[in-house]
């Protein structure tokens, strides 16, 4: 017949299996969600520099559309003085 101890001991031991059956099923999820945020991880660093880049092109081309505005905003106002200096002179002229 099998005495208190020996019980105790194959008692444990089936917990201390249990125990370790979970324990191992649990690092194995936490292992598959490390991959799973390290490829989320990689994809989001990906997106990242493509917004980057199209932010930096969308700047550039906004630089550049505002350059042009104000070119031709300073031609425009060059081309108004032209124009009120020559509405002056035919003033003149006609008085």
């Amino acid at each position: 017949m099998v005495n208190m101890e020996q019980l105790f001991y194959w008692l444990g031991g089936i917990v201390v299996v249990i125990i370790g059956y979970f324990l191992k099923n649990t690092m194995d999820d936490l292992k598959d969600s490390r991959k799973h945020m390290d490829s989320e991880l990689e994809r989001l660093k990906e997106n990242s520099a493509n917004n980057k880049a199209r932010i930096d092109m969308l700047e550039s081309e906004s630089n550049l559309k505002y350059s042009h505005l104000n070119q031709k905003l300073d031609e425009l106002y060059s081309m108004l003085r032209d124009l009120i200096l020559e509405v002056k002179d035919i003033n003149k002229r006609i008085k």
